[in-house]
């Protein structure tokens, strides 16, 4: 992936947490694809990861909505069930190990 690419796709991806577009029934469709390409790129670095942790939290504090007709998205993709775990529903052994503690403290309401 090539780096005009990839910052495109960071700003995106932060911009989606920061404004409540990957938490919202109506719209997260739109942008969780956006996620979907980092990780088919197997990029995660630690902006990367920074804005996952917010995203965690976020979807914990504003209790996120199901993404519109996207149930059959795969567990191991999380972010596509920021529903389950904003409802704390969502298994934690299938976060990535740098969610983890977040996402455990997150629903106890420690963020």
């Amino acid at each position: 992936m090539d780096l005009s690419r990839l910052s495109e796709l960071k700003k995106k991806w932060s911009m989606a947490v920061e404004f409540g577009s990957a938490f919202d029934y109506h719209i997260a469709h739109v942008w969780l694809p956006v996620r979907d390409e980092l990780f088919d790129a197997q990029v995660l670095d630690e902006e990367i990861k920074e804005i996952d942790k917010e995203a965690i939290k976020k979807a914990i504090k504003e209790n996120s909505d199901r993404p519109y007709q996207r149930d059959h998205e795969e567990l191991t993709r999380w972010w596509w069930h920021l529903e389950k775990i904003a409802s704390g529903e969502y298994p934690a052994e299938l976060l990535p190990e740098y969610l983890r503690e977040i996402y455990l403290k997150a629903i106890g309401g420690d963020f």
